[in-house]
């Protein structure tokens, strides 16, 4: 499988929806700009909105591939699976 947003061919992705993935560098690369009104490729939340009740926090770019972009938390989430995976392999 290929990677989403480098097109890097590996067997170590984090699989987000059918079609999306992200390697473990992208993860580890992170940074972007969006625009508001861009969605996520992972949750579909839009990009520049405020999400949350009591806690409002932005969603964000954190990663832009070709035609495809990663929101903070989402790239954060793919950050937690990328260790675990790390941790689990040097056991």
């Amino acid at each position: 499988m290929r990677c989403s947003f480098c097109g890097s061919e590996t067997q170590d992705l984090v699989q987000g929806p059918p079609g999306c993935t992200i390697c473990h560098t992208c993860v580890q690369a992170g940074g972007g700009v969006g625009e508001i009104g861009e969605r996520c490729a992972f949750c579909n939340q839009l990009i520049g909105t405020e999400k949350g009740f009591l806690k409002k926090r932005n969603i964000q770019v954190a990663l832009r591939g070709p035609g495809v972009i990663i929101c903070n938390e989402c790239l954060q989430s793919a950050g937690q699976v990328v260790r675990a995976r790390l941790k689990a392999n040097r056991m």
